[in-house]
């Protein structure tokens, strides 16, 4: 189920449009038919904080019961408490991520008030107490709540099922598989997964018989805790830790870069890490191939060496080096300023394009929000080998004469709506090649407390504390911000398409977020302010303490907030 712009060709169209009928007997509760799949009602699957939605039989139990509460929210009669819980939260519709873009998926969500969770109903038609309604978001972009493909979803299991007729009756071996997936004559598999990926090639058309489901990449997993020892990265004999403190850290880091290659030191140096303005100059100092359209090299990128007993005046009046001409124009607030009208109801965005529209302007590879990371052009190649969908997709990797590892350190704080401490923050790094989180905190799971709507009433939010495994391992940075995997194996996987690249900007924007701590000191600022980012669990290993946990922390791909390591 996805959330979209009407257009001239579905402003009438099935799928979304929805038909709402009155509880008679449990009012104001009401059930939601969509008209692409006739008699089929919306309810809640699953009882975990953030459930999913799909359409099913109709069976008049709660959680196909609707109601819009006083806050505008489509909420379900389903209680989202567990056991555990001091009050009850009802689910709500849920835009996930609050991406107020086409095709951004929905869930649902236990209710907290945000713009991503109110809706209108906005009435088409009505017979009697039946009303044809659009559900239609509150936030900026006044999208509609839609079945995708409706018809199209039929279309692909009615070919399905020809494809498994066909091959059950000429080959042999798979009569046991038609026994398993056919039910009294109805193809129940089909409706839970779909059966080209199942069969594998040649059992759908040419599209859908790679073995990989269309919403799915191949990428690497690696797990690094204690019972593994893995290295993800090649040997370091010589690195460079490039340290923080916003525009005053990334001159010293220009000067510092700058005297390594007078000294031809550059090429001796095995690995870069860094944070907060450190990463500023370092990621540009890695990535920048071009300046302003032209090709540019190491020397010209960092500007000429200075001998401090001939400067002058005249010198100091000169354009600064290319690497430092985003930081130098004192324009950052009027960006800031028109980020934040632009993004209304999407604020955790802004930092981002600002370092895409401040820090990195001149630099047009960089600060694209449409290019994957990658750690070479060899690396790319094989990215596209095992993923054929991706052979136009942009991807940004180093320059071949810079540190074969490079490392943008940020911390994973806390699940949204819950407080991070210095006993539950981790530390994440992001490489071109890889990202994730090394090692389980202290060999044990991650306890976090519920965030205070103020900062006065911080004691009202511990009695339902969340724990999660937190940690373990890395993923291809490509594949960041995807689903966690099916299966835990070491190695190529099958994981969940992100929706969009993990792109320098945000990496950048996470490793210089400095703000976080004021963010959490409310709900409110931290929910609509703090940057996130999909966490993809990589829990491996044999403890007993994440062993229970596994399925758990697969399941639950949370959005996260993150700030840089002080």
């Amino acid at each position: 189920m996805t959330y979209r712009w009407p257009s001239s060709e579905t402003m009438a169209a099935d799928d979304q449009l929805w038909l709402r009928s009155p509880c008679a007997e449990d009012a104001p509760y009401f059930f939601l038919c969509n008209r692409s799949l006739g008699t089929q009602v919306l309810e809640v699957r699953g009882r975990a904080e953030a459930a999913s939605l799909r359409m099913s039989e109709f069976d008049g139990s709660d959680r196909q019961k609707w109601m819009v509460d006083g806050e505008s929210r489509l909420t379900s009669k389903l209680d989202a408490s567990t056991s555990s819980s001091c009050s009850r939260v009802k689910y709500c519709i849920d835009v996930i991520g609050a991406r107020d873009e086409n095709g951004a998926s929905v869930c649902a969500y236990a209710a907290n008030g945000g713009w991503n969770q109110r809706w209108d109903m906005e009435v088409v038609d009505k017979a009697s107490s039946i009303e044809l309604v659009r559900i239609v978001s509150k936030m900026a972009g006044q999208r509609l709540l839609t079945v995708e493909n409706g018809d199209q979803m039929r279309k692909d299991m009615i070919m399905e099922i020809c494809y498994l007729s066909r091959w059950c009756h000429l080959e042999q071996g798979l009569v046991q598989l038609q026994k398993v997936v056919w039910n009294h004559g109805v193809p129940e598999a089909i409706v839970e997964e779909r059966l080209g990926k199942q069969l594998g090639k040649g059992t759908g058309s040419d599209d859908k018989g790679s073995g990989k489901d269309a919403d799915t990449v191949l990428a690497r997993v690696l797990p690094v805790n204690s019972q593994t020892g893995t290295s993800w990265h090649p040997k370091i004999e010589h690195g460079l830790c490039v340290s923080g403190g916003g525009s005053r850290a990334f001159a010293y880091s220009m000067g510092v870069y700058r005297a390594l290659h007078e000294l031809q030191l550059i090429p001796r140096l095995d690995a870069i890490s860094s944070v907060s303005g450190g990463t500023w100059c370092s990621s540009i100092f890695m990535f920048a191939r071009s300046f302003k359209g032209r090709s540019i090299s190491t020397e010209e990128l960092l500007g000429p060496g200075t001998k401090p007993s001939e400067l002058s005046m005249e010198f100091l009046r000169r354009d600064v080096a290319p690497i430092a001409s985003g930081i130098v124009h004192c324009d950052s607030d009027k960006i800031i300023v028109e980020l934040l009208a632009k993004f209304k109801g999407r604020e955790w965005e802004v930092w981002s394009h600002v370092m895409s529209a401040w820090l990195l302007r001149d630099f047009d590879e960089l600060k694209s929000f449409d290019a994957y990371m990658a750690s070479s052009e060899e690396s790319v190649e094989k990215i596209r080998a095992n993923n054929p969908e991706l052979k136009e997709s942009l991807f940004l990797t180093p320059r071949s004469d810079r540190p074969g590892t490079f490392i943008m350190v940020g911390t994973l704080r806390a699940p949204l709506g819950k407080l991070a401490s210095l006993e539950n923050v981790v530390l994440f790094q992001m490489s071109p090649d890889y990202t994730g989180n090394p090692f389980y905190p202290e060999d044990q799971q991650v306890v976090y407390d519920g965030l205070p709507i103020c900062p006065c009433d911080a004691c009202c939010y511990t009695c339902s504390p969340l724990s999660r495994t937190v940690g373990g391992g890395f993923v291809e940075t490509f594949a960041f911000g995807g689903l966690a995997p099916s299966t835990q194996e070491e190695g190529l996987t099958e994981v969940g398409k992100p929706e969009k690249p993990f792109a320098l900007p945000y990496a950048v924007a996470i490793s210089s977020w400095a703000p976080a701590n004021y963010m959490e000191l409310s709900r409110v600022t931290a929910d609509h302010l703090n940057q996130r980012q999909r966490r993809l669990s990589t829990p491996f290993g044999t403890g007993d303490f994440d062993v229970p946990e596994k399925k758990l922390a697969f399941v639950i791909s949370v959005l996260w907030s993150l700030k840089k390591t002080k």
